[in-house]
C-alpha cells in the first residue's frame, strides 16, 4: 500500500514538472524580439529617469559661485534626457509593441484605419536591431552629460579638463601651404595582411543593407501612423461639420 502511494505521488510530481516545463517552453516561444528589446529599453529609460531626478536634487543645492552656469548645464542635461525619452525612446517602444502584436496575432491598424492580423510592413528583428543601434549613440551622450556633471560635483564645482564636456575636434595635419600635395606613403610588406577578405566585405555590405532596410521600414511606419492620424482628424472634422449643419 505504501509503495502504491509513493508511486502515485511520483507520477503526480512528474506530471506537474512536465506541465511546468511545457508552459515555460510555450512562454519562451511567445517571447519575440519586441519583448527582448522592450526590456532593454525599459532598463535604459529607468536609468535615465533616476539620473534626471538625482540631477534635479543636486541642482537645488548648488553653491553661489557659478550657480547660474552650472544650473544651466544641468538644465541642458535633463532637457536632453527628456527629449530622447519622449522622442526616440517612444518611437522605439511603438516599434517593439508593433513587433509583439504581429507575433501574437493581435490586429494592427493599417493606413486606412482598418485592422488586420498582419501589417503591410512587418517589423522584423533586423529592424529593431538597426533602430536600437541608431538610438544608442544619443543615449550614451545623455549618460556622458550626467557623468560630466557628477565629475564637476566631485571636483568641488571647479572646471578642469576632466569635467569639461568631451567635444571631438577634427584637426588637419596638412599645413595651408601643403594642401593639395600629399606625399604618397611607402608600401608596406604587411599591406596584403590588412586587405579585408571577401567574407569581411560581404558581412559589412549585409550589415549596411540591413541598416538601410530598417531605416526605410521605420520611415514607412511613420508614414502609416501620420496617414492614420490625418484620416482620424479628417473624420472628426466631418463629424463636427455635420453637427453644426444639423443645429
Amino acid at each position: 500500500m505504501l509503495l502504491w502511494c509513493l508511486s502515485r505521488e511520483s507520477v503526480a510530481i512528474s506530471e506537474t514538472t512536465g506541465s511546468a516545463s511545457s508552459a515555460g517552453e510555450q512562454l519562451s516561444r511567445k517571447m519575440s524580439a519586441g519583448h527582448e528589446f522592450l526590456e532593454k529599453l525599459e532598463t535604459v529609460e529607468a536609468e535615465i529617469k533616476v539620473e534626471s531626478v538625482r540631477m534635479a536634487a543636486i541642482q537645488e543645492k548648488l553653491p553661489d559661485e557659478n550657480r547660474e552656469e552650472i544650473s544651466s548645464r544641468i538644465d541642458m542635461a535633463i532637457g536632453s534626457a527628456n527629449l530622447i525619452l519622449a522622442g526616440k525612446c517612444k518611437q522605439f517602444r511603438d516599434l517593439c509593441q508593433k513587433n509583439i502584436n504581429e507575433n501574437s496575432g493581435i490586429p494592427t491598424e493599417s493606413v486606412d484605419g482598418t485592422k488586420s492580423g498582419s501589417s503591410e510592413f512587418p517589423t522584423r528583428r533586423e529592424d529593431l536591431e538597426g533602430f536600437w543601434e541608431m538610438i544608442s549613440m544619443p543615449i550614451q551622450k545623455v549618460r556622458d552629460g550626467f557623468a560630466s556633471i557628477e565629475r564637476l560635483k566631485e571636483n568641488g564645482w571647479k572646471e578642469n579638463e576632466d569635467t569639461k564636456p568631451q567635444v571631438k575636434k577634427t584637426i588637419s595635419t596638412v599645413g595651408p601651404k601643403c594642401q593639395g600635395f600629399r606625399k604618397k606613403p611607402l608600401a608596406s610588406k604587411n599591406d596584403n595582411n590588412n586587405t579585408p577578405s571577401q567574407a569581411d566585405i560581404d558581412r559589412r555590405e549585409k550589415a549596411a543593407r540591413q541598416k538601410e532596410e530598417a531605416r526605410q521600414r521605420f520611415l514607412e511606419y511613420k508614414k502609416e501612423k501620420a496617414a492614420a492620424r490625418d484620416k482620424i482628424s479628417s473624420q472628426n472634422d466631418d463629424d463636427d461639420t455635420d453637427v453644426v449643419r444639423s443645429e
